[in-house]
């Protein structure tokens, strides 16, 4: 399913920014992306959705 940037930027405003507490990894399901994250780093949106923390 393609998002349209338009709605991509819709759905990404409904979310409350979220940050992580410890160094975490962020995972997305959808398109198997990693990222490292670091202590108070904002949990970023991928495919419309917050990342998962793997760590």
């Amino acid at each position: 399913m393609k998002i349209e940037r338009d709605e991509f930027l819709k759905e990404a405003a409904a979310y409350e920014p979220v940050y992580t507490e410890n160094d975490n990894t962020a995972y997305c399901p959808t398109c198997n992306k990693t990222l490292a994250l670091k202590a108070g780093d904002e949990i970023p949106i991928c495919c419309g959705k917050l990342m998962e923390l793997i760590d």
